[in-house]
């Protein structure tokens, strides 16, 4: 992927960036507190953006979630206002957790199980295998109580499993991992992501800032949670 290319996600707990244009390229991860983010974030942003000139022609890919919710609309209001101002009107909606897979090396054949706390005793999830350059997905994203966690892989599993998680899952989370999968390798996102694996990404969606600024259309049922989990998701955020 060589085109002008954004990348941005506020959906865990720290403001996520990435910038190429051409060869050039430029990164940012800041942990973040709610009260200060308005204030402090936007001046980072704009420390990175000037060294690499945005415009109409750059792709801008947004992590929508799953995560926290208030972590993503502030996020959005702080990138949608600042891409405004650029001439850059269109984003490409794609999931947090797709986005986490690609900051850890994909590995061929196997099953990445993609998983960011929710609450005690719930998780986010997604699932993948990674083949020929290319993922298919197994299990779609979704909200899992740690109780449910063996329902959902009762499938034949592939010989190599993969968590890709922050290290703050719960402990009863990590055991449960481990229990169904002995062989489980641990992996934590904390690289770079692989800008030339985005275009492997399914896009949930394309939208425009003109007509809908906080994407509050979106964002009204995060990561498509359907009935009492995207009323329970709202209210806890």
């Amino acid at each position: 992927m060589t085109q002008e290319v954004l990348v941005w996600d506020s959906s865990a707990g720290h403001a996520l960036l990435w910038r190429r244009a051409g060869k050039r390229q430029a990164s940012s991860i800041e942990r973040y507190e709610k009260r200060c983010f308005l204030t402090r974030f936007p001046l980072s942003l704009a420390e990175i953006a000037d060294t690499l000139a945005l415009g109409p022609d750059t792709t801008v890919y947004l992590g929508a979630g799953p995560g926290s919710f208030t972590g993503l609309k502030t996020g959005i209001a702080v990138l949608g206002g600042f891409l405004y101002a650029r001439g850059v009107t269109t984003v490409r909606l794609v999931s947090s957790l797709d986005l986490c897979s690609l900051r850890v090396p994909l590995t061929e054949g196997a099953l990445h199980i993609v998983a960011r706390p929710f609450n005690d005793n719930t998780l986010f999830l997604s699932a993948f295998e990674w083949r020929d350059g290319m993922r298919r997905p197994v299990i779609a994203e979704r909200s899992a109580p740690l109780a449910e966690l063996p329902a959902l892989f009762v499938f034949p599993v592939a010989k190599s499993v993969v968590l890709i998680a922050d290290a703050e899952l719960p402990t009863a989370v990590e055991d449960q991992f481990s229990r169904l999968f002995p062989d489980l390798r641990r992996a934590c996102p904390d690289g770079d992501i692989d800008l030339d694996l985005l275009p492997t990404l399914p896009v949930r969606s394309t939208a425009d800032l003109r007509s809908d600024p906080l994407l509050l259309e979106y964002m009204a049922t995060p990561a498509d949670l359907q009935g009492e989990h995207t009323a329970y998701y709202v209210s806890m955020n």
